[in-house]
């Protein structure tokens, strides 16, 4: 989990003048977010661009050195574009065959220049993303994507999640920030959520990050979907005695408003 370097591998060996958007046609695996977008040192393009299936522009940035910084969060099996521009630069490109070009998080199934080509390679060397995702206690959200979960918001102490599908969550209910954790009133039901990461292989550390007010909770992590559940200390890696594949958190606090939960490191 956490940060992830897709790249095709191709050696953009051509270089020309060009004043046309430039780079590849690419698909997720699963969902993420786009960090960062890294062209090739000798292409000049001064600005990097995130398109939708359609073409329609999502996002852009200014390549800094070779590397063009996002923050764009992508859906999991979806086609995006990943080009580079910027005035005459100079263009570096491959015409070579070989797609798809197959990642972790991303795949590069083409190249583009304003329309797509199935045999040239333009400009870009990698794409990075990151699938450490954090949520505010007031946004609202719905995943459903194959084994990383985004970050579920705190629960009352007597609600529960409802999820669908085998691996996929779809999660729609919105909660407040500031919800009240107060087992004084509520006992014994703690606030708890379903899987951040499922089936992706053993999970021997993790490290959960609660930010709150007013007393400090109680917290617990468990790999083995709650079967065995090891009390925690707040943002601090934990070795879990019990490893497992399914990573879920649990905490329990009195007059404690949490509005932050983030779990990574695994």
């Amino acid at each position: 989990m956490g940060t992830t370097v897709d790249a095709h591998g191709v050696s953009l060996t051509t270089s020309l003048a060009d004043a046309q958007h430039a780079g590849f046609k690419i698909s997720t695996n699963l969902a993420c977010t786009l960090t960062t977008i890294t062209k090739h040192s000798s292409c000049t393009a001064t600005t990097a661009e995130l398109l939708n299936s359609g073409k329609g522009v999502l996002a852009t940035a200014s390549f800094s050195g070779n590397n063009a910084t996002f923050s764009y969060d992508l859906a999991s099996g979806t086609t995006y574009y990943v080009t580079a521009y910027g005035g005459t630069y100079t263009q570096r490109r491959k015409n070579a065959s070989g797609y798809p070009y197959s990642g972790t998080n991303v795949n590069f199934t083409g190249g583009i220049r304003n329309t797509d080509t199935s045999i040239y390679q333009y400009n870009i060397v990698s794409v990075t993303t990151d699938t450490t995702i954090t949520k505010e206690l007031s946004d609202s959200f719905t995943v459903s994507d194959s084994h990383t979960y985004e970050i579920q918001k705190i629960i009352e102490l007597n609600e529960t999640f409802t999820v669908s599908g085998s691996l996929g969550k779809d999660i729609t209910k919105t909660f407040t920030e500031g919800v009240i954790i107060d087992d004084t009133v509520d006992v014994p039901l703690l606030a708890q959520g379903t899987s951040i990461a499922y089936n992706d292989g053993i999970i021997s550390t993790a490290k959960i990050n609660i930010t709150y007010t007013g007393s400090a909770p109680t917290i617990w992590l468990s790999a083995d979907g709650g079967s065995n559940w090891e009390e925690v200390t707040n943002n601090t890696l934990h070795n879990f005695t019990n490893t497992g594949n399914d990573l879920r958190w649990r905490v329990r606090g009195v007059g404690t408003v949490i509005t932050k939960i983030v779990v990574d490191n695994y």
